[in-house]
């Protein structure tokens, strides 16, 4: 999704969207699940007004122990992109340490 033209976020990346197969004689596969959050990655935010509708959707989109910092107190004047994603993975991971 980050390849696309022009990229997409998740923005739900969790352990609970994370399906792991066993495949006989091969390594497990990890699949990304549900989405219904993706959308677009990389938005301008060049008021509160949008900083603030941001955080909102991302209240009610992205779960909270993986969300981004950005999500959760986004500046006013930011360039918000697919890095929000790399940072939910990492909590993922960590989660599923």
């Amino acid at each position: 999704m980050h390849g696309f033209d022009p990229p997409y976020a998740h923005n739900d990346v969790k352990p609970g969207n994370v399906l792991v197969t066993r495949r006989k004689g091969l390594p497990p596969l990890a699949m990304l699940m549900d989405f219904g959050s993706a959308r677009p990655a990389r938005k301008q935010i060049r008021s509160r007004s949008e900083a603030l509708q941001l955080q909102e959707w991302a209240t009610e989109h992205c779960s909270a122990p993986f969300r981004a910092p950005e999500l959760w107190d986004c500046p006013s004047h930011a360039d918000i992109d697919e890095r929000t994603d790399i940072w939910s993975l990492g909590c993922t991971l960590f989660a599923i340490m």
